[in-house]
């Protein structure tokens, strides 16, 4: 199994844009994915950081707003 993972993947930013009297949204995301192999598989991790300056996101309950998320995602890629 190859360990040394290759992180990657610079910040991003998004703006909403402002329209007439509604200014629009700030957004952040910040993302570490890696990549690990064995054999004819590649391990695909990915975390991400999501930030705002308003409250877009929501919390676990569904219902209570926030400025920042996170979510995981795990990718299995076989070649052949």
């Amino acid at each position: 199994m190859d360990i040394p993972s290759r992180w990657q993947r610079p910040p991003e930013y998004f703006k909403v844009k402002d329209v007439e009297d509604v200014n629009g949204e700030d957004y952040t995301s910040f993302t570490l994915s890696g990549n690990f192999k064995h054999n004819g598989f590649a391990f695909i991790p990915e975390i991400i950081f999501d930030n705002s300056n308003s409250q877009v996101f929501l919390k676990h309950d569904l219902v209570t707003p926030k400025k920042n998320a996170a979510q995981f995602s795990l990718a299995l890629v076989y070649s052949f």
